[in-house]
């Protein structure tokens, strides 16, 4: 029975090396020797040379929920698979732009948001990290356009309407 509750204890709440007081001795389990993490999913953190990532791990990898901070001082929090950014996720940048939106492969890909420090957003379709698609871009002085983007671009097949009230 005591052996079940310290491989519990060793699984579920420290992960790595417990030790632990029984019958007055002193007895010090590496449980890293005794059983291989890398088959299992398990929350952690990994500091690498330039960033610091905090969450969900297969294999040693990011996968599932997490944040990884970099040195510059981003900081991305969302879905990971096979320790690239997929699915949701928000980015902030050091700069203090900020992205809101689908990922594929560390690109910006899908349905997203950014939104500048200067005031100006975009809402709409991005591909492979450039506004392609249908979407909306509103300036901070008010003028907005909606319609088709293309490589980051307005391709002109939309409406802008001017802060006046112009068109």
């Amino acid at each position: 029975m005591l052996k079940k509750i310290l491989k519990f204890v060793l699984e579920h709440i420290f992960g790595g090396i417990f030790i632990a007081v029984v019958a007055g001795l002193l007895v010090l389990f590496i449980w890293d020797i005794l059983h291989d993490r890398n088959d299992s999913e398990y929350y952690g953190e990994i500091k690498y040379s330039n960033s610091v990532y905090n969450g969900y791990l297969i294999n040693g990898v990011p996968n599932g929920k997490g944040q990884m901070t970099y040195a510059n001082g981003d900081v991305y929090n969302g879905d990971w698979k096979n320790g690239v950014k997929n699915g949701k996720g928000q980015m902030t940048y050091a700069n203090g732009n900020a992205y809101d939106g689908d990922w594929v492969n560390d690109c910006w890909e899908g349905q997203g948001t950014y939104i500048w420090t200067n005031g100006d957003v975009y809402v709409g379709d991005w591909v492979n990290g450039a506004r392609t698609g249908k979407g909306t871009y509103v300036w901070a002085n008010g003028n907005v356009y909606v319609g088709d983007f293309e490589n980051g671009e307005i391709t002109g097949k939309g409406k802008m309407t001017y802060a006046n009230g112009d068109t």
